[in-house]
């Protein structure tokens, strides 16, 4: 081992200062590069906590759960808040002990931190106003599709010399996540009223953020509209599940469905009735006139003279006489008056009333098949269903009241329940994240092992006197295998060509030397001479014949193997 030690801090010495420092600056990258990607990959994985929040309940969020020690994390656009995986819960009940997200601290927390000395009447109830404020808003904000709220009430002061007929108001303006909210404008008005004494729901405004006015004062018609909506559907729940207990125990839950529709009258009805009982009557009075006349009457009467051309011998035995009448007259009346029996009713309707009735209902035939014995009918079997369904519901021909019972194919139940499988790529999608960063990590340390760490390693651990020792001996045999092989006693002869001596010279620059070597055939020695290197003569052998110099270095390789 010692020895060992020895060995590496002789090669290091024998580096040099300009390869000690490059091996140093490897070494520092590298471990920067195994710390950086050690503690990108150990960071921790982020969950949603609340998204859509406002940059101050991001604030104060962010300082409680510092606070708390978990870790958080926000997106570039300011209002999703991350937080570490696994705390999500512990997360969610710190901010809700601290009233977060969206409280602001208005509710009744506001006495907590509120100082009795010195504190006024006027204070006290505008920090009473602020409270009842904020928790309305709060719970509003729990409303699904309410985003935020602001709650603003009025409430006159109830002195001694103020007007006592004056009444609360309030307005409450909401910021929705997009969903339209129009039908729980009247709950929120509901919610209100009902929280403020004294508060009347006409007296209460709700607008949306883009300023569209979603309730306010008297809505008679809206409010009967919706009501009149809500007792419909509560009828049809009704028939529904009455024809449903009717039909479960013959054909079970899961092989029929229903649908009614009905229509409502819920129009105001006042009908007034007077009632007449002859038979109940009794003598009140009892009235009789009696009446009784007599008149008698005498009347001369002179008899007929010529003047009337009547004869005159007619009338000479008779004398004037006298024509006299009498008249008996008797009236009796008699009144009887009766006390009658009379009943008056008044009836005020503000129910409803069925018009009309729609019943739709669809049996599973496979089912209804499989449970009829063999040569039933099926329409009959629907005929029994249709008489069963119209007595459950109520339905009356007068009333125009219809019903359909149709038997089709259902579908398989896992067809129409199940999900779809989600397969291997998502249940690996939660892992995709982490196996790109473990990859990238491997392939840059890999890349940093192989051109950095493994050639400064190696020339860390070779002996530098060896390699020149080496470099030497393989000049010198080069060498003296060019001269053995190529150029030998006769100088150029042997397998060179005529003229190729002049050609090497003028490809060095045509040196006289070279030019006199070319007479005496000792290229070897003219080189020598020169003060080249072995590297720079063997760069001269190579270029002039580069085909024996790869003869002569196959040779060695084959001799070493």
């Amino acid at each position: 081992m010692a020895d060992q030690l020895q060995t590496l801090i002789g090669n290091l010495k024998g580096l040099g200062p300009a390869r000690l420092a490059a091996l140093a600056a490897v070494l520092v990258t590298v471990v920067a590069l195994v710390a950086g990607g050690s503690w990108f990959m150990s960071r921790p994985t982020f969950e949603t906590l609340y998204v859509g929040l406002d940059r101050d309940d991001v604030n104060r969020m962010g300082i409680v759960l510092s606070e708390a020690g978990i870790s958080y994390d926000i997106d570039s656009k300011g209002g999703t808040f991350l937080v570490e995986a696994g705390e999500t819960s512990r997360a969610r009940m710190i901010l809700a002990e601290k009233g977060l997200p969206g409280s602001a601290g208005a509710g009744y927390e506001l006495f907590d931190n509120l100082g009795t000395l010195g504190l006024t009447s006027f204070m006290q109830e505008v920090t009473r106003v602020r409270a009842l404020e904020g928790e309305i808003a709060r719970t509003i904000q729990s409303v699904s599709g309410i985003k935020a709220a602001r709650v603003h009430l009025v409430i006159p002061d109830q002195g001694g010399f103020r007007d006592r007929d004056r009444k609360p108001t309030a307005s409450v303006l909401i910021r929705t996540n997009g969903s339209d909210v129009s039908s729980k404008a009247m709950g929120i008005r509901h919610l209100v009223a009902a929280a403020v004494p004294g508060l009347s729901r006409s007296d209460v405004t709700v607008l949306d953020a883009s300023g569209k006015l979603l309730a306010a004062g008297e809505d008679t018609f809206g409010d009967a509209i919706s009501v009149s909506l809500d007792l419909e559907k509560n009828v049809e729940n009704e028939l529904a599940q009455k024809i449903s207990d009717a039909l479960r125990p013959h054909i079970g839950n899961q092989n029929f469905r229903v649908s009614v529709n009905a229509e409502l009258d819920t129009d105001r009805k006042r009908v007034e009735e007077t009632i007449y009982d002859p038979d109940s009557r009794v003598e009140r009075s009892v009235q009789v006139v009696k009446t009784q006349d007599s008149s008698s009457q005498a009347e001369s009467v002179q008899n007929t003279t010529v003047e009337q051309n009547i004869p005159t011998d007619q009338n000479n035995g008779a004398n004037n006489s006298a024509q006299k009448t009498q008249e008996n007259s008797e009236r009796r009346e008699e009144t009887t008056n009766y006390e009658i029996n009379t009943k008056r009713v008044a009836v005020t309707s503000n129910g409803f009333e069925i018009k009309r009735l729609s019943v739709a209902v669809v049996v599973n035939r496979d089912m209804l098949a499989k449970t009829l014995p063999a040569g039933t009918d099926i329409d009959a079997r629907l005929a029994k269903l249709r008489d069963m369904v119209s007595v459950a519901a109520g339905l009356k021909d007068d009333r125009g009241d219809k019903l359909n019972v149709t038997a089709i194919e259902f579908l398989p139940e896992d067809q129409e329940m199940a999900p779809v499988d989600a397969g291997m790529g998502s249940e690996m999608q939660s892992y995709v994240n982490t196996a790109i960063k473990a990859g990238a990590f491997l392939a840059v340390a890999a890349l940093v092992v192989f051109f950095g760490l493994r050639p400064l390693t190696r020339a860390a651990f070779s002996n530098p006197d060896a390699a020149a020792e080496g470099a030497d001996a393989f000049n010198a045999d080069f060498s003296s295998e060019l001269e053995a092989t190529t150029f030998g006693e006769g100088g150029l002869g042997g397998d060179f060509a005529p003229g190729m001596g002049q050609g090497l010279g003028q490809g060095i620059g045509g040196l006289p030397d070279l030019q006199a070597a070319n007479e005496d055939g000792d290229y070897l020695q003219v080189l020598r001479n020169q003060g080249m290197t072995p590297k720079e003569r063997l760069e001269i052998m190579v270029d002039y014949d580069e085909e024996r110099t790869i003869q002569v270095l196959r040779r060695w390789l084959n001799e070493a193997a």
